[in-house]
């Protein structure tokens, strides 16, 4: 029968993953009992299963939900080794009066030190290190929500090198200053323990030799991690200003091997990156001098201690010169490399903490519940979102919002309740434009209403729409929504999948609505003609398809979400007429009949089966 242990800093696998990650507590062939944790035997099991064939999900492991860390203990058993060497080692001395049995004692007891303190090490470090993993995985989900709730400005002013910067780079720092942060508030308490002992053992020479390796170390380490800070702002800058250049060559990588403009474009990369690396070349500088304190800072303090020691009087014995050897050996760890490290590593993770902060609250869409007076009691009640004169309320993010009353109509899908109200609605991309991107917005749409706009080219149409999504902010005026909106951008858009999955986009697959939304929008006989039919691989932005089915599949994107409120971006200017009109009369017409609408279209024979029309000229409601 397989045993089971439970052990506090064992994780307990995820409920929802069961099947997938293996758990912790369930250890059959462990073998060793109660030792196994302190052995790691688990780690050897998970190694020699990769030993034995390619790894796979199944045989991951849980991180860990408790941290325990005995820092104090450690430090405590590293200080005990140089007292226990030196009585070992006087046993050797002459005219020495110690029995061979207290020399056994003393170096068992050594040897129990060494082995304790390695252990203890190793599970300090294991759980630093899954703090660290935490924390760099907390902050990538928090990008990535953020990236996700970006406007359009916004996402315009975010580069891809950033981004990719950022998630691969700034958020590693957080992996290794947990391993070594401690020692900002260890190493101290560490030099007065050791300079106790120290005392106890060779007198007032070991504060000299204390005080010269402190002087070496900690103003200089001090002044050099903030070196490291500076040059890590700049590497980031730089490091961002290469991917970027990147993405976009790779991005036009078809147009550089047509014109032949490889070497010239591989010329700006290697200077871009030259200037990364004369910065990248300095941090090493910085790193190898602060690495070499640990190998002369512990050889001149121990000549300054003898040398003290010597001249106050005091005879050398082979005792006195290892303990004191071993005393250095403690003080320069975490003097001269972990706190050097705590300095650097802490410095380069609040560059990172800065980047991801001010990204993070500058340019994310910042979206807000204003409390209307009248729509108080309202708003509660239905989930609803209002903005009025850009006045931010509350900096928090919106928390999941509850269904909004509604009816079932004979189709299956949920009738709206509520439409889109603008008061006196106007709107600026950015501040600093002069002109208005929508001026005096007047609009009304009641709930199950199909809503059509026209106008030229650049009238705004598509800015009223961002305006309803809220991407595009009132500078003045006020917007009652429904909180359920789905939207289909005038421009397609498809992600590398299946064309299921393009059309699902995360939602459950239900066959009969499924089958519908692709019969009224036109997608029958095109999935009878591709290959494998809805399951075709799409590429990239939906290379392989044509432009009318892009927009279909955008359409159906849309459609299928059951929502209160549908956006379409003039959706019927990428098909055929006859086409177009199956849309409309199908999709619009019919099977969203019970919905609130919102059409932008040129085509004007369909602006009859409107309930209402908006025209829009230079950015102004006629």
């Amino acid at each position: 029968m397989a045993r089971s242990f439970q052990y506090p800093w064992l994780p307990k696998p995820r409920e929802d993953c069961i099947g997938l990650v293996r758990n912790y507590s369930d250890k059959s062939t462990l073998g060793l009992g109660q030792t196994a944790p302190s052995l790691d035997q688990w780690m050897k099991e998970f190694l020699w299963t990769g030993y034995k064939r390619d790894l796979e999900q199944s045989d991951l492991y849980e991180p860990q939900k408790i941290d325990l860390s005995e820092n104090l203990g450690d430090e405590l058993e590293r200080i005990a080794q140089p007292l226990l060497l030196g009585k070992v080692i006087e046993y050797f001395t002459p005219n020495s009066t110690m029995t061979i049995e207290e020399a056994y004692m003393y170096g068992a007891g050594m040897i129990v030190n060494v082995y304790l303190m390695v252990i203890m090490v190793h599970h300090y470090n294991l759980s630093a290190a899954a703090v660290g993993m935490r924390i760099r995985i907390a902050c990538c989900s928090l990008i990535y929500r953020k990236v996700l709730k970006l406007s359009m400005v916004s996402s315009g002013k975010t580069t891809t090198g950033w981004l990719v910067n950022l998630l691969s780079n700034d958020v590693n720092r957080f992996d290794m200053v947990t391993l070594f942060l401690h020692f900002i508030w260890i190493a101290p308490l560490q030099v007065l323990l050791v300079t106790y002992f120290f005392w106890q053992y060779v007198g007032v020479a070991a504060f000299i030799g204390v005080a010269f390796i402190f002087l070496q170390t900690i103003p200089v380490q001090s002044y050099m991690s903030k070196l490291t800070s500076d040059l890590r702002e700049k590497i980031a800058v730089k490091t961002d200003e290469r991917v970027r250049l990147m993405n976009e060559i790779i991005c036009g990588i078809q147009v550089i091997k047509m014109s032949a403009w490889e070497k010239p474009f591989a010329n700006m990369v290697a200077l871009v990156r030259g200037s990364e690396i004369d910065l990248v070349r300095s941090t090493s500088y910085l790193r190898g001098v602060y690495m070499s304190f640990m190998v002369f800072t512990e050889r001149t303090s121990l000549f300054v201690t003898l040398i003290a020691y010597v001249l106050l009087g005091n005879t050398i014995s082979s005792d006195k010169v290892y303990s004191m050897a071993q005393f250095y050996n403690v003080l320069n760890l975490s003097l001269a490399i972990f706190y050097p490290m705590a300095l650097s590593t802490g410095a380069e993770a609040m560059v990172s903490v800065d980047r991801i902060q001010w990204e993070s609250v500058d340019h994310r869409l910042l979206r807000v519940i204003a409390h209307v007076a009248t729509f108080t009691g309202y708003i509660r009640d239905r989930g609803l979102e209002v903005y009025r004169d850009r006045e931010f309320l509350m900096q928090e993010e919106i928390t999941p919002r509850k269904a909004i009353p509604s009816t079932v109509t004979q189709n299956g899908m949920k009738s709206c309740s509520l439409g889109v109200t603008i008061k006196n609605g106007c709107a600026k991309w950015s501040p600093s434009d002069s002109q208005p991107t929508l001026s005096d917005i007047c609009l009304h749409v009641k709930p199950g209403a199909l809503c059509a706009i026209i106008g030229p080219v650049g009238s705004g149409k598509s800015s009223l729409l961002q305006a309803v999504l809220g991407e595009l902010p009132l500078e003045t005026g006020s917007l009652l929504v429904d909180s359920d909106i789905s939207y289909a951008s005038q421009e397609p858009w498809l992600f590398v999948g299946s064309v299921r999955q393009n059309i699902l986009f995360g939602q459950p697959y239900e066959k009969k609505r499924y089958q519908e939304v692709v019969r009224v929008c036109a997608l029958e006989r095109d999935l009878q003609l591709f290959p494998y039919g809805d399951k075709t691989i799409v590429g990239e932005r939906g290379v392989s398809l044509s432009g009318g089915q892009r927009a279909r599949i955008n359409l159906a994107r849309a459609v299928y979400r059951d929502a209160s409120l549908y956006i379409l971006d003039d959706p019927l200017s990428a098909v055929d007429t006859h086409v177009g009109k199956h849309l409309f009369d199908e999709c619009i017409g019919t099977y969203l009949a019970t919905k609130t609408r919102i059409l932008v279209t040129h085509q004007l024979q369909y602006l009859k089966e409107a309930d209402m029309i908006v025209i829009l000229n230079e950015v102004t409601m006629l």
